[in-house]
This record gives C-alpha cells, structure tokens and sequence, in this order.
C-alpha cells in the first residue's frame, strides 16, 4: 500500500479511531515477526518437552521416576521396583523394602498391613503374609507352641532358617539357641541343663555326686573318682572303667 492511499484511509477514521487502528496494525507485524521468528517446529517441540506419564508411574497428577511405582496418588507416594506398597489407596499408601514384607498382624485381621521385618514374618498355608508382633519371633511356616505361630523373645530358642523352637511353659529359659535346648529356672547352667541331683558350678553340670569345690567339680572329700564317677562308700578299687568292690577283687562278686 503506498504512503497516499494509507493517508486516504486512515482519515476516514475519527482521530480516536484512527490511532486504535494504527496501533492494531502495528501488533499484528509484530505478532508476524515473532512468528515467523520461532519456526514452525516450535510448537513440536513444546509438545516433546512435557513429561510422558502413564501406567503404574502415574500417581495423580505426579509422575513417579524411573524405577518406581505409584503407591498412594493422593499424598504422590512412590515406591521403588522391587519393593511393596503397603495399603494400597488415596492416602492409606505406603513403602516396604524388602526383605520386609507387607503382612496383616497375627490375631487381627481388620487391621492395616504392616511393615514386617524378617524375623517376624510367619506364612500361611496359602502364602500369605502375617505379621508377628513386635517383641516376638516367627517360628515358620505352620509351625505352633503354646504361644501359637509367635514365640515370645525371650523364649525363642534356634536360629534355624526354616524356622525355630519355643521353649514350653514347664521349660521357658534357653539355654543355647544352637541346639535349641530349653530349661528350668533351677535346672538352668550355663548352655546346659543339670539333671535330678545334679550341681551346677562354673557353667558346668557337676555330674556322678560330685560336688562344686572352688569352681571346680570333684568327688567329696574321702570318695574315690573313677572314670570320672564318684565311687559309692563300699568301693575298694578302680580298674579304669568302673569302681570294684571287695568281692570283684576276691572274683566271687554274683556267686
């Protein structure tokens, strides 16, 4: 357009008009030049940049990283691959990395899953999850005591991987968690359990009617030892095996 037919057009307008008109006809060239500035792949590019979310990494309106599970959408929650989601839902969600296991607790079964540590994860014979309470240890799969499928602490007593012992109400102290060996307060001795009759002295069963002397097990005084036995009062010898009496020595002993 050249510079009189413009000038013949914008005094057609009011002077008011006239400069909204010019002032419009200016943004449109600059809108034109920001367009022709940015390209056609601008667009396209904006599209690329935007986060693709979709599948168990969507969690609302948050994208959970790579490696991870939404969990909880509503307090955006993410657990990594691998673990579990405890309480799965709007705000009840939450993480469990393993070894620990969601598992409902032993006795309740209206109530939330938990975390369950190893030791005190006990399995149905379905495969499910329970959780031992805390200050007691699972004893494995179907296994029960007096205390059912949960043994109190302080009377778990093995270590086995495939599960473990509970030591009864009439024996309740574990004496050693390796053989799984359980007994008496009175009986307890060190990692042994003394039999009737028996004296516990230093962690050692004095065994045969010995005596504790100073820590150490012996015969009473004017008892002879033999093979490790006390000999009863009527012994005259030992022949390394056993006590002899008179009538071994004079080889009439049952005749």
């Amino acid at each position: 357009m050249d510079a009189d037919r413009f000038d013949a057009l914008t005094r057609a307008f009011t002077p008011g008009s006239r400069r909204r008109f010019v002032g419009t006809l200016a943004a449109g060239a600059v809108s034109a030049l920001g367009s022709l500035r940015a390209g056609p792949g601008t667009e396209a590019r904006k599209k690329k940049g935007k986060k693709r979310c979709s599948g168990s990494r969507k969690c609302g309106k948050h994208c959970c990283g790579n490696g991870q599970f939404c969990c909880d959408d509503a307090r955006k929650v993410c657990c990594p691959t691998g673990g579990e989601c405890c309480n799965p839902g709007a705000g009840t969600g939450s993480c469990c990395a393993a070894p620990n296991r969601c598992g409902t607790p032993w006795g309740n079964d209206a109530a939330p899953s938990e975390c369950c540590p190893p030791e005190r994860q006990w399995f149905t014979s379905t495969g499910l999850v329970r959780c031992c309470p805390a200050g007691t240890r699972s004893l494995g799969t179907g296994i029960s005591s007096d205390d059912g499928p949960c043994c109190p602490e302080q009377k778990y007593c093995s270590q086995a991987p495939t599960g473990g012992t509970c030591c009864g109400d009439l024996e309740p102290v574990c004496v050693d968690r390796s053989t799984g060996q359980c007994c008496t307060e009175a009986a307890t001795c060190g990692t042994d359990c003394c039999g009737f009759g028996e004296v516990c002295c230093n962690g050692t069963c004095c065994t045969f009617g010995k005596i504790c002397d100073n820590g150490t097990c012996k015969c009473p005084a004017g008892v002879r030892e033999c093979a490790g036995t006390c000999c009863p009062p009527t012994a005259v010898g030992c022949d390394g095996s056993r006590c002899l009496n008179q009538c071994d020595l004079d080889h009439n002993c049952g005749g």
